[in-house]
């Protein structure tokens, strides 16, 4: 074997070396598509439990500002929903960076991916700040365009996070009015100048009595009423006009909910009002919008209770 032939062998076996630790020295150089990707687009490293703070900021909207305040979630002040800060995270984790699509600055506007246009997204994990643009929706579904702020790259990334950006304050916020266990309620009483109502648990049979008339409600009735208070969620909020209203409503109707030894639960304050209900719970500033039904099984009709038109 001459000389010429040896250097070409050992040409061959140094490539077929190269190609063969591609996956372990291109991870080390960090050249690996991947882990770039990962490294600039470090979405994953937010969770719920390390992330302190969550900024949504786009313009002409209201900034939605989330923070977690002695393990409590906040949204601009407001008491957030737990289910709406899971679902957020959840989204987060379940992203998937599906390709680089340009490193070309000019190209942005195209992708609505500049801060005029996009969403910018800012989380906070210890002294870590990450800020990212989140822009159009790509042509593929459940996808968007993202990039760091200050980065020319430009990334398609798959997943549903783009959607829960876009929500307004309201939907962040928590609309569970009362939550109470049902094992524990004893007593409900409707005070209204028309059609009062106080039903009593014994043992395991509620009795509802109306004026003078008393009645054993069968056991369907009594669970859904019952149900309607675990929990009791409201639609939406008032603002501050219809706040004004409300205060100043006569006719407004009052739930008491009790517990053993006639230990008051819980007070709802309500106001009918364009086909939907107004609520407040005493001792909350807060007033809500509730959907119409989630009273029907509470303010019970005649016919409901004794069985009478």
């Amino acid at each position: 074997m001459n000389k010429k032939t040896l250097i070409i062998l050992f040409v061959i076996f140094i490539f077929l070396g190269v190609v063969a630790s591609f996956s372990w020295w291109s991870k080390c150089l960090r050249l690996d598509k991947k882990t770039i990707i990962d490294t600039e687009l470090s979405f994953s490293m937010f969770t719920k439990g390390a992330t302190s703070k969550i900024s949504i900021l786009k313009e002409g909207e209201e900034e939605k500002i989330i923070k977690k305040e002695n393990g409590l979630w906040k949204i601009n002040g407001f008491d957030a929903s737990q289910k709406a800060i899971d679902d957020f995270f959840k989204a987060l984790s379940e992203l998937s960076i599906k390709s680089l699509v340009s490193r070309n600055p000019e190209n942005h506007a195209n992708f609505e991916i500049d801060e005029k246009n996009g969403i910018t997204l800012t989380m906070v994990k210890d002294n870590i700040i990450s800020t990212f643009i989140i822009g159009r929706q790509s042509t593929t579904f459940n996808s968007f365009y993202a990039k760091i702020k200050g980065g020319n790259n430009v990334y398609e990334v798959s997943g549903m996070l783009r959607d829960k950006l876009l929500q307004s304050v309201t939907f962040w916020r928590d609309k569970i009015i009362v939550n109470v266990p049902r094992e524990i309620i004893q007593k409900i009483e409707v005070v209204s100048d028309t059609n009062p109502l106080t039903v009593t648990k014994n043992k395991d049979i509620w009795t509802a009595k109306r004026f003078d008339k008393t009645a054993i409600l069968d056991e369907a009735t009594a669970n859904r009423l019952i149900a309607t208070f675990n929990p009791l969620e409201a639609s939406g909020f008032l603002n501050e006009e219809k706040q004004k209203e409300f205060q100043n409503a006569k006719d407004k109707i009052i739930i008491f909910i009790y517990g053993s030894d006639n230990k008051p639960l819980a007070e709802i304050n309500l106001f009918e009002k364009d086909d939907e209900w107004w609520g407040q719970v005493d001792g909350k500033d807060i007033f809500y919008t509730i959907s119409p039904y989630k009273f029907s099984d509470v303010l019970l009709k005649d016919e409901d209770i004794f069985g009478v038109k």
